[in-house]
């Protein structure tokens, strides 16, 4: 059977209880591997892999807020040979720890436990101009003015001749946007905006991970460019969704800018607003 662990406050541990005296140690056993079989089958280091993180954080952070089994060394032998001979598992089951936690109720936890903050939103600007063969003309003498550009004050001149000339074609509201546009510099100070729906990435990686070989500079200035969602998990570890990978191409087109994400939820809603009234008739 699942036996206590050491821990007798151990609210989220799962008893295994007999239903009688006549209940074989088989008739349990069972019990405990379908329960493998079917959702108790995450170990410390599994999640530990999940989160990329050390074991001694999912100790501390996970081990006693999710339901899980505890087996001892004799136990987990049995139900070992008792697989072995009865194949209640699809898979051959090697159990190697002690502790086996709902995975149901491990990823509840997460999504409870995660807030998820953005600080900016990449705007395709392109798309707000009023003279698009204008716009693409402005955008081709910027790409050549910066192959020609041999110095970084060349290079600020080019850009800001550029920009002006494109905000020339931008409409009204293309120009309240471009108005709000921001740069890596600013990096510190955009605060983030919580979100109060989103779903978990498939996969959560470490800024380390996503660096490589890079800075950590470089990165996290990506990031910023990028509009990534930052997840925190349990108020202390910071994640982001594998798919973020490294792509200067996109940060380099000149037709996506970005703008603080709490300016973008406004401009959503004015929006919405405004076809809202265009509806009614209001407008």
């Amino acid at each position: 059977m699942a036996h206590k662990s050491k821990n007798k406050d151990d609210k989220n541990l799962v008893y295994i209880e007999k239903k009688s005296d006549d209940t074989s140690s088989l008739e349990v056993a069972f019990n405990v591997l379908r329960m493998y079989e079917s959702d108790f089958n995450l170990t410390i280091s599994d999640i530990a892999d999940i989160l990329q993180c050390e074991r001694q954080w999912v100790v501390k952070n996970v081990r006693d807020n999710v339901k899980h089994i505890f087996l001892n060394d004799i136990y987990r032998s049995f139900l070992m040979s008792v697989n072995k001979e009865y194949a209640i598992c699809s898979e051959m089951v090697y159990l190697k720890d002690y502790y086996y936690f709902s995975r149901k109720d491990f990823y509840k936890w997460l999504k409870e436990n995660t807030v998820a903050t953005k600080q900016t939103q990449r705007i395709d600007i392109n798309l707000y101009s009023k003279d698009l063969k204008a716009f693409d003309k402005i955008t081709k003498e910027f790409a050549e003015a910066m192959k020609e550009a041999k110095t970084s004050i060349s290079m600020g001149i080019a850009r800001m001749k550029y920009e002006d000339d494109i905000k020339n074609t931008l409409s009204d509201e293309g120009k309240d946007i471009y108005s709000h546009r921001l740069g890596v510099t600013n990096r510190g100070k955009v605060k983030g905006v919580k979100l109060k729906k989103f779903d978990l990435p498939d996969k959560l990686v470490s800024i380390k991970i996503l660096s490589g070989d890079s800075s950590l500079e470089i990165i996290y200035r990506e990031l910023f460019r990028r509009g990534a969602i930052k997840y925190t998990i349990a108020n202390s570890l910071v994640r982001y969704a594998e798919d973020y990978v490294v792509d200067y191409r996109l940060s380099e087109n000149p037709f996506l800018i970005i703008i603080p994400y709490e300016i973008y939820l406004k401009l959503v809603k004015q929006y919405v607003i405004f076809i809202y009234n265009i509806l009614k008739g209001r407008i």
